[in-house]
């Protein structure tokens, strides 16, 4: 495998491949599906819980298999690579927007 690893971005003997150009279709997918489960209750918890549930399991769906595809990685070698290092930080984001959301009466 004549690969050199950099972040999400791989350069292999082809040239230069983005494997994370493919989160860019789950975003649509995963805030449409967040916005019709939205719910009644607008507190933080329903926000936290829906985004957290809803969203992040989407857009790792999608990084995942761009990764897979463009590296030729198996899905349980990608997991440790793409998802796992990144869950907390999701996590967190999610809690500040459903602060935000809080907030700014949305």
């Amino acid at each position: 495998m004549n690969e050199v690893y950099y972040g999400s971005k791989t350069f292999n003997k082809n040239g230069f491949i983005n494997s994370s150009f493919v989160c860019i279709f789950s975003w649509p997918i995963a805030y449409t599906l967040l916005s019709i489960c939205k719910g009644k209750s607008r507190s933080f918890l329903s926000y936290s819980w829906r985004s957290i549930v809803i969203t992040i399991p989407v857009v790792y769906i999608f990084g995942v298999a761009g990764f897979m595809i463009v590296t030729g990685t198996p899905f349980w070698a990608s997991l440790p690579i793409v998802m796992l290092p990144y869950i907390p930080g999701d996590i967190v984001k999610c809690l500040v927007a459903s602060w935000l959301a809080t907030k700014i009466k949305i």
